[in-house]
């Protein structure tokens, strides 16, 4: 996670980075940048009462599904 330790520490360098509207930030948010780190920031998502950002990191070597083309829509979205 980028940031110090908590929620709020997370989602200021988070939205500082992605420049993201106040407006859009609403609840906690974190970022996960490797895979060891994955397991404890969806506990923390899961156990959230409130709506919560997950930022996953990942190579763009990596293939994740599914996917929406670009330029297409969620009807074209490749499922495996």
């Amino acid at each position: 996670m980028i940031g110090g330790s908590g929620a709020d520490a997370t989602k200021g360098a988070l939205d500082a980075e992605i420049n993201l509207p106040q407006a859009i930030v609403t609840g906690p948010t974190a970022r996960v940048m490797f895979k060891q780190d994955l397991h404890a920031a969806m506990q923390r998502m899961l156990g959230s009462k409130e709506p919560y950002r997950l930022d996953i990191i990942t190579p763009y070597t990596e293939h994740v599904l599914p996917f929406i083309p670009a330029g297409r829509t969620v009807t074209d979205m490749v499922i495996p």
